[in-house]
């Protein structure tokens, strides 16, 4: 089975990021971003790889 979750929010700071990286350890899942706008050398990306710690996960380009 090939479950796919998509994780929304309105606004900034609502807590997107923390919910993906929670999900993303959890299941150890892949995680992608299609589209990263705003400091692309500190993106969500970034963020998530210093949280989680499973070796499963591949990170995807944006």
């Amino acid at each position: 089975m090939n479950l796919k979750y998509f994780i929304t929010g309105i606004g900034t700071e609502v807590g997107k990021t923390i919910a993906a990286a929670i999900v993303t350890e959890a299941l150890e899942a892949d995680y992608w971003k299609p589209i990263q706008a705003g400091d692309l050398q500190n993106s969500d990306t970034h963020k998530i790889k210093s949280l989680v710690t499973n070796k499963k996960t591949v990170f995807h380009e944006n």
